[in-house]
């Protein structure tokens, strides 16, 4: 992604331990963004339209490692949550594989797949994470989860009117 447009933010979490398995997941060398060409020119060219409106995208997660997606299935499957209060303080982890936020292939692995926000106005200023911040619940209003340089989103707002809304990787 960086060749293509150097100008999309990146946090590559699951290269790192702020994930919510708590660990760098397996096959992540570096956090980086990688992409098929069509897909690192598809968000190439929804990055110039958001320049012309003050916003900007960031990536979380690009292509994955099927080692990773392994990574992940393990993890749903182990004791313990050293994530819980941040990344998912609603769900109980042995609930991952059917809510669908574990699954065993993901589209990811194949390129093309991305998961992003919106950078812009309104947006806190970036923290930095270290293994000792205090985990803030993701699910909480803007104000009060970490800030990532995002703008609001409406993840409290969603979170606080209905269930978790599975997403598939």
């Amino acid at each position: 992604m960086r060749t293509i447009d150097p100008g999309i933010e990146q946090d590559i979490r699951y290269a790192s331990a702020h994930n919510f398995t708590g660990h760098p997941l397996d096959g992540y060398t570096a956090a980086e963004c990688v992409l098929s060409l069509d897909a690192a020119k598809a968000l190439a060219r929804v990055q110039t339209a958001l320049r012309a409106q003050g916003y900007g995208l960031k990536v979380f997660d690009c292509y994955r490692p099927s080692r990773a997606v392994a990574d992940m299935g393990r993890f749903a499957k182990e004791p313990g949550d050293p994530r819980k209060a941040e990344f998912y303080p609603r769900v109980d982890k042995q609930d991952f594989w059917r809510l669908g936020y574990v699954a065993r292939v993901s589209n990811h692995s194949r390129g093309g797949t991305v998961d992003l926000t919106l950078t812009g106005p309104g947006a806190l200023p970036t923290d930095t994470w270290t293994p000792s911040a205090t985990p803030l619940n993701c699910t909480a209003d803007y104000g009060q989860r970490w800030h990532d340089g995002a703008v609001d989103m409406g993840t409290g707002l969603i979170a606080s009117m209905s269930a978790p809304i599975p997403t598939r990787h």
